[in-house]
């Protein structure tokens, strides 16, 4: 029998990365567009979608322009560190979204930047579509992290665990070290009992 794993999903913008405050620093210098000045005018900005396709368009490798955010560098690392020698991966899950006009350039820009910044493999990110592609990828083995609550609440309908951080840089990093032993660890112990209780199951339970 192989024995049976757990993945840890992370998503990438705005949890790994800085998309937001970068989004909102280059949207400022562009006259014609408008220019929010917080997470909450980004997402509630009138023609959102032809306003990040215009952006895109003109600054079509922003993805590899993403600083970092340590804050999420240090809970990916933290949970590599806690999960090491175990069945348990830890990965990117990450969507392009459907206002760029080339999807194909953002997946090899997140896959080039991200391999570099965490130092994993290529393997070990995936790149979708949309955001409401990730549950496609998630079951009750998998956690996801991820700012979007729409996406954590998606992970959650497919049984799949999630943790919904939606300003991880405000976090300190007592609260980092909390949310692994108290909200990761916790669900990778669980995900490990729900498969030994069905490995007891024999064919004909």
């Amino acid at each position: 029998m192989e024995p049976r794993s757990c993945t840890i999903y992370f998503d990438a913008d705005d949890i790994l990365q800085d998309w937001c405050n970068t989004t909102i620093r280059v949207l400022g210098g562009m006259e014609d567009l408008p220019s929010p000045v917080n997470r909450a005018q980004l997402n509630a900005m009138p023609k959102r979608k032809e306003v990040l396709g215009l952006m895109y368009q003109r600054r079509p490798n922003l993805f590899t322009e993403l600083p970092p955010l340590e804050n999420g560098l240090s809970l990916f690392n933290l949970v590599k560190a806690e999960v090491a020698g175990s069945n348990t991966k830890v990965k990117v899950l990450t969507a392009i979204g459907y206002d760029h006009h080339d999807p194909e350039m953002v997946k090899q820009d997140k896959i080039n930047t991200l391999t570099k910044l965490l130092d994993i493999p290529e393997e070990d990110i995936i790149v979708v579509m949309h955001g409401s592609d990730k549950a496609d990828f998630l079951d009750s083995s998998c956690l996801l992290i991820d700012d979007w609550d729409k996406n954590t609440d998606a992970a959650l309908a497919v049984g799949a665990g999630a943790i919904h951080i939606e300003y991880i840089a405000n976090l300190s990093h007592e609260c980092l070290q909390n949310i692994v032993n108290f909200e990761i660890m916790p669900f990778i112990e669980s995900a490990y009992e729900k498969f030994d209780v069905e490995d007891c199951h024999g064919e004909d339970d």
